[in-house]
């Protein structure tokens, strides 16, 4: 399978588990803007293990959200993708499930919607109203903007 060229540009980090993640690693998640993959694998995020996509413009902040604790009910009450992946963590542990980010200072819901038409996210909803462009699968990103 080729990579289109904007995928194969942006800088991953990861992946960690979410287990490490709970241990106290959060540092490693930076103050920075970019897109998160969880996948079920520890190999590099590809579209037949990747679970969910999101973005934030700040990774530090938005990714403990997925962190919490999944056996509380009341922390269940979320928006579906997020629900999702609390099910995934109490069906299969913390040690299984998998996230990477990219940091990227360009429009996020471009990259967040290319990396969601090219992984194909088990638990990502896609919402037909909203339509974002994509990127081309032969489209550079600009350099200045990835992490």
């Amino acid at each position: 399978m080729s990579l289109p060229a904007w995928f194969a540009q942006l800088a991953w980090n990861g992946p960690y588990t979410v287990q490490h993640l709970n241990n106290g690693n959060r540092d490693a998640i930076p103050r920075a803007p970019g897109c998160y993959v969880f996948t079920s694998t520890p190999g590099e995020a590809r579209p037949t293990q990747t679970l969910y996509v999101g973005q934030a413009v700040d990774l530090r902040r938005r990714l403990p959200s997925y962190l919490i604790d999944y056996t509380r009910p009341k922390q269940r009450e979320t928006h579906k993708g997020k629900s999702f992946l609390l099910e995934h963590r109490s069906q299969n542990g913390d040690h299984g499930l998998f996230v990477r980010w990219a940091e990227y200072a360009g429009d996020l819901n471009i990259l967040e919607a290319s990396l969601m038409n090219f992984l194909n996210p088990m638990f990502n909803s896609r919402d037909d109203d909203t339509f974002h462009p994509l990127f081309d699968d032969d489209e550079l990103l600009d350099p200045r903007l990835i992490g």
